[in-house]
């Protein structure tokens, strides 16, 4: 189950950081002024603050803690780290040269002020001797210019006459070398002409050039965004290709389960996989396009664990069913693709719709303000008091578990008719509930049971627990802001990253499992 902070963009952010420590501000009101209202002009101006000079030095400071809040608040990996890393790039390109150097001038505003211990006379005989060595410098520069004068004015007249004695050699007269003169110059004049206007030709076709890339790539930045009537493949609840569109915070995905079913048609098993064994994270359950690539690679590792087994259990003839119940923005949570579906037996197309995707219930957007009225009565009870709202379509069941650590489960029916189905166990066997309209029954923890919607429209429905593991984390208080830890654990990180990829390197080079130490 999913902590109630989460599920609704930017709502209760807050309460997670703040708990009980807050000065003169509720939740709500922090939620409304400074996440949304502060972070909202915050990133409209952030960077016009950045480029001025005269505000830069304090944008900064905001902008640092802007990014190592964002850290603490949501998992999105590097990137507020990132950021902090490039925040430097808004400065000069010769910063360091500029912090260096006014380094260095402390270091000799120091220096200075231990020389000053220097006495007077010290002083005083300096001067002298510097005042001595000027005069000295200014007689002796006196006569290297008079004598300086006096080679210039004998060397002015030996090029004279020794042009006339050539020029009379030659049998040359004036006229003629001022004519021969002029035809070079004006030689020289055209190349140079001719020269310079081939540089502007190419300049010229270089700066087109650049205008029509730079106008290109724009276009296509300014496109991509708004291309989903192209690649509607990849389009879900929302339009958009998430990979060229920035989304942040403006759709909030809460998934509750991911059931990943392989059924053997040769053998006629049933087998339930872990739908993280293979991933690192459940960003691939929320894409129709992810989910089709998820089942065809599953199928490949499935198979190849199995190839090399005596009885083997798993044949090559098998399907794969996929139910993924998610809510969008606070939305009741619902199944997001077809669970009768066999995703590997699909047609999907990035310029086709995504036939195994459900629509998203808009029934329900009537029910928002209620929704907001019902949390905020179960999160009155107490602490760790708790509501999750589901909703389903007409001829689909959920099959659902609950754990151990819940308690006080209890299922209401807000809209349509349903049949509860327990576990069958010793005590019950083959009871069934139809509920309607604000009927409710309490649910045993650690057991199955099955919710089917009997109805002709979509059921609407809610859970109501206590959670015995928010009274742990409780107890177990941890700093709010542990950035240093955090720092640490991804230096290590990062030391670890480097290591693997030497030793791969050298894996490469040599063939050998070397170690970089």
């Amino acid at each position: 189950m999913k902590n109630k902070y989460m599920g609704k963009p930017m709502t209760q952010k807050s309460a997670y950081i703040l708990h009980n420590d807050r000065l003169f501000l509720t939740v709500p009101q922090t939620d409304y002024i400074i996440v949304h209202w502060f972070i909202f002009v915050f990133d409209l101006t952030v960077a016009v603050w950045m480029m001025l000079a005269r505000t830069r030095p304090i944008a900064m400071v905001f902008c640092a803690l802007f990014h190592l809040m964002n850290s603490r608040l949501f998992t999105i990996g590097m990137f507020p780290w990132v950021c902090l890393a490039t925040m430097p790039l808004f400065y000069s390109f010769d910063w360091p040269k500029q912090v260096l150097l006014k380094f260095e001038v402390v270091l000799h505003i120091l220096s200075e002020a231990t020389s000053k211990k220097m006495n007077n006379a010290t002083l005083c005989e300096s001067n002298r001797e510097i005042n001595d060595d000027k005069q000295l410098n200014d007689s002796t520069s006196g006569l290297n210019n008079d004598k300086n004068s006096e080679d210039y004015e004998g060397a002015s007249k030996k090029p004279t006459d020794e042009f006339d004695y050539n020029t009379i050699k030659d049998g040359l007269t004036n006229s003629d070398l001022n004519e021969s003169n002029a035809e070079v110059t004006e030689e020289i004049n055209n190349v140079q002409h001719s020269d310079k206007k081939d540089q502007i030709k190419y300049k010229t076709a270089n700066e087109k050039r650049t205008t029509y890339i730079i106008l290109f790539y724009v276009f296509i930045q300014g496109f991509l965004p708004y291309s989903h009537f192209i690649t509607k493949g990849y389009n879900n609840w929302t339009d958009g290709l998430y990979g060229y569109s920035w989304d942040m915070m403006v759709h909030t995905w809460d998934v509750q389960s991911v059931v990943v079913k392989i059924v053997d048609n040769n053998n006629h098993k049933e087998l339930y996989v872990d739908p993280y064994i293979y991933t690192l994270n459940d960003r691939w359950s929320r894409h129709g396009d992810m989910v089709y690539q998820y089942a065809k690679c599953l199928k490949e590792k499935l198979l190849m664990e199995f190839k090399h087994q005596s009885n083997r259990l798993l044949s090559e003839n098998i399907s794969i069913y996929i139910d993924v119940w998610c809510s969008m923005n606070g939305r009741f949570t619902q199944r997001m693709f077809d669970p009768n579906s066999d995703i590997l037996k699909v047609n999907w197309s990035p310029f086709q719709r995504i036939p195994y995707l459900l629509p998203l219930l808009d029934e329900s957007l009537a029910w928002r303000q209620r929704l907001d009225a019902i949390r905020k009565n179960v999160y009155s009870w107490n602490n760790y008091s708790d509501v999750i709202f589901f909703a389903d379509f007409p001829g689909y069941y959920q099959e659902k578990y609950i754990p151990e650590e819940l308690y006080n489960v209890t299922l209401t029916v807000l809209e349509g008719t349903v049949i509860f189905e327990p576990e069958v166990t010793n005590f019950l066997i083959g009871q069934s509930y139809q509920l309607t309209n604000e009927d409710y029954v309490h649910v045993k923890a650690g057991n199955f049971h099955k919710v089917i919607n009997i109805g002709k429209s979509p059921a609407f429905y809610m859970y109501t627990f206590m959670n015995s593991t928010e009274i742990k984390k409780t107890q177990e208080a941890k700093p709010k802001l542990p950035i240093f830890k955090e720092l640490r654990r991804r230096f290590n990180g990062m030391i670890t990253f480097c290591n693997l990829l030497c030793d791969n390197f050298m894996q490469l080079l040599y063939k050998s499992p070397n170690k970089c130490t």
